[in-house]
């Protein structure tokens, strides 16, 4: 699936729930934050799934 196919249908689920701007980064950190939560707090278990470089960078 392309980049721009993701930011389409990301655009459109937003519609959907009445937000009129979102980005799919956003929606990567809000996935990122609901990890964290369900993780218990496991910084580096969503460190590894964002495939993020720098844990700093992390949320």
């Amino acid at each position: 699936m392309s980049g721009q196919r993701v930011w389409k249908i990301i655009e459109d689920l937003g519609r959907r729930v009445g937000v009129d701007t979102i980005h799919p980064h956003a929606f990567r950190h809000a996935c990122g934050v609901e990890l964290l939560e369900r993780s218990g707090g496991n910084l580096r278990a969503v460190q590894e799934h964002l495939r993020n470089a720098d844990i700093q960078t992390t949320i």
